[in-house]
């Protein structure tokens, strides 16, 4: 999972990447650093910079990782770029000891950045819009399941509880510089999917049903078959 950190105005994000070896990627939104290493060698610098640490592979792995967790509050951050090249020089004091531990990146390619970045921006926006349709969907189903049941039962008594009915108008303004419902079109994203792939998740899906869209009138208790007041809802009466 990408991390975010800035040094001086420059705005950063970085991960790492476990598998046999680690990639660790840098990015400053308009280019990408990337830096191959071995666990073992990984080791070995983390006992170069920390020769007080006794240390396992795993160990080093889990403290390196652990300062990326927390690049954003770390009490020294550093970064040297040249032409091709970027250092990174992290250093934590929140440990009984001092940790510190060097990165040196190489600058990769645009086709690395449409991998890393490019490429999981526009699938994290198609997921956000798709659970937010979702969700809205469900607001509309249950602001008409509690319609239904005040006319079923009558209206709420307490304030507290009462809400305005949802108004999906009023939440979808974005402004047009934004990137919303751009990707969700059918040719581009069928595509997009067979290209590049889809994010591995599932949301429900969760529709109106027709029924909801129908008004109905409320029904009206006599004092014979209502139930007793006091239990938070009021009800009518025919006098």
């Amino acid at each position: 999972m990408w991390k975010s950190f800035q040094h001086n105005d420059d705005l950063y994000m970085i991960k790492l990447v476990t598998n046999q070896n680690l990639d660790f990627y840098v990015t400053d939104l308009q280019n990408i650093w990337i830096q191959n290493i071995s666990k073992e060698t990984l080791l070995s610098q983390f006992q170069e910079f920390n020769p007080l640490f006794e240390i396992k592979v795993d160990e080093a792995v889990s403290q390196v990782a652990q300062l990326i967790n927390d690049i954003s509050s770390l009490e020294h951050v550093e970064v040297v770029k040249t032409e091709d090249e970027l250092q990174l020089i992290l250093r934590s004091s929140k440990a009984e000891f001092k940790i510190e531990f060097n990165f040196h990146f190489h600058k990769s390619t645009s086709e690395v950045f449409l991998k890393e970045v490019t490429v999981p921006l526009i699938q994290t926006v198609k997921h956000l819009e798709e659970r937010q349709n979702m969700l809205y969907n469900l607001v509309q189903k249950k602001d008409r399941e509690l319609e239904e049941y005040k006319l079923e039962k009558g209206l709420i008594s307490r304030d507290d509880l009462i809400t305005e009915k949802f108004d999906e108008s009023q939440a979808g303004n974005v402004d047009n510089k934004s990137m919303m419902n751009v990707f969700g079109q059918s040719i581009f994203w069928d595509n997009f999917v067979k290209r590049y792939g889809n994010i591995e998740t599932k949301i429900e899906d969760v529709k109106m049903d027709p029924w909801n869209h129908i008004k109905r009138k409320r029904k009206v208790y006599s004092a014979k078959t209502s139930l007793k007041k006091g239990k938070g809802i009021k009800y009518n009466e025919n006098k």
